[in-house]
């Protein structure tokens, strides 16, 4: 018996009516709206946190290497793609002439070897972490340097209060 047609055997013991290919339909259809919603946050960062199932959907499918494109050997040829340094290994040494803190690039195969032919890796393609928004570096606020200016200047009459006081106690201590 089709496993799909026991799903439907043991749904329709709850009174529902569904059919095996409609159970199979259903199954299709939550599996691609999980890819859409993984892959959508993967590229942009966002989307996805508010669907109902996305957790239960993530239990069940993060060993499923069908949810992940694979790297095909073909499509790598003469381009360059990342590659997580070894422990210890400066970017110079990798041969990265940018700094990527740990991320470098290699060069696959040069332009003028032949492509060889399609066949998937045992691996799949990790991409290097994101990095945010660069902020420039401005002059601070107006409000801030005020701020600044008058702390300061608090801080410098408390210690002159402070060594005042102790000199004071001191002659006091030395009539004493």
């Amino acid at each position: 018996m089709d496993v799909w047609q026991l799903i439907a055997k043991e749904i329709n013991k709850e009174g529902w009516g569904f059919s095996a290919q409609a159970c199979f339909k259903k199954w299709d259809n939550l599996k691609n709206r999980y890819k859409i919603i993984t892959e959508r946050h993967k590229a942009t960062g966002i989307g996805g946190t508010r669907w109902a199932y996305l957790g239960v959907m993530t239990d069940i499918l993060q060993e499923d290497t069908s949810m992940t494109a694979p790297v095909i050997n073909s499509s790598l040829n003469g381009i360059k793609v990342y590659a997580r340094s070894k422990a210890g290994e400066s970017d110079e040494e990798n041969g990265s002439a940018v700094p990527t803190a740990g991320w470098s690039f290699q060069e696959t195969a040069s332009p003028d070897q032949p492509r060889t032919s399609p066949c998937v890796l045992s691996g799949y393609a990790e991409t290097p972490p994101r990095k945010g928004k660069k902020r420039k570096r401005e002059e601070p606020p107006t409000w801030l340097k005020e701020f600044l200016e008058k702390t300061s200047q608090a801080i410098d009459r408390l210690t002159d209060v402070v060594a005042e006081r102790n000199m004071l106690l001191k002659q006091l201590i030395e009539k004493l």
